[in-house]
This record gives structure tokens, C-alpha cells and sequence, in this order.
């Protein structure tokens, strides 16, 4: 679980807040209705620890563009030292890594 994660209290609330946000965004743009955290810790992870968000909605049409909630989630990651990366194709993708 997220508790178990070794990163910092600010992290662990920029992933929280990730999956919000993601699950938020796979209903209300992409018509999905299930959400998929990939947890990657050790040599699976180039910083640390990478957490990969997915879902089953319509991949994007157009590259995403931040704004709202994902500028605000971008912020909040890199607070917590944190990189956070979308991929718009071959399906919505976002990305977090942080060290442990």
C-alpha cells in the first residue's frame, strides 16, 4: 500500500492526489470507468519509486494539455521532488517518480 511507500508525507499526498485527479479525468473525458496503479519500487524504478496511472477509457485524441487539475498536480509533485510525465499515446498514461 501507499503507506508502506519509503517517500516523504509530501509524495505520498501528490499520489494520492494523482489518482483523484486521474479518476476524475477517466470519467469525465475519456468514458472509462476503471482505474489502473502500477507501483514500482527498486530496479524497476530509475528514481526510486515510479507510480504509472492508467485506465480502460478512449485513449486521447490530441496530446494532452495541462490545465486545472493536472497543472495543479504537476506543482504538487514537483514540491514533493517529484517528476511527473504524461503520455497521450498509444493510451492516457500519467507517470510519477520520485526517490526513496
Amino acid at each position: 500500500g501507499l503507506a508502506d511507500l519509503p517517500v516523504s508525507g509530501a509524495a505520498r499526498s501528490a499520489i494520492m492526489a494523482a489518482i483523484r485527479e486521474c479518476l476524475t479525468n477517466t470519467a469525465r473525458h475519456a468514458g472509462g470507468d476503471r482505474l489502473f496503479v502500477l507501483i514500482k519500487c527498486g530496479a524497476d524504478a530509475p528514481h526510486g519509486i515510479r507510480i504509472e496511472i492508467t485506465n480502460n477509457g478512449r485513449a486521447p485524441l490530441v496530446p494532452i494539455q495541462e490545465a486545472g487539475g493536472l497543472s495543479n498536480l504537476r506543482h504538487m509533485v514537483e514540491r514533493a521532488g517529484g517528476i511527473m510525465t504524461i503520455e497521450s499515446s498509444p493510451q492516457f498514461l500519467l507517470r510519477l517518480d520520485f526517490k526513496s
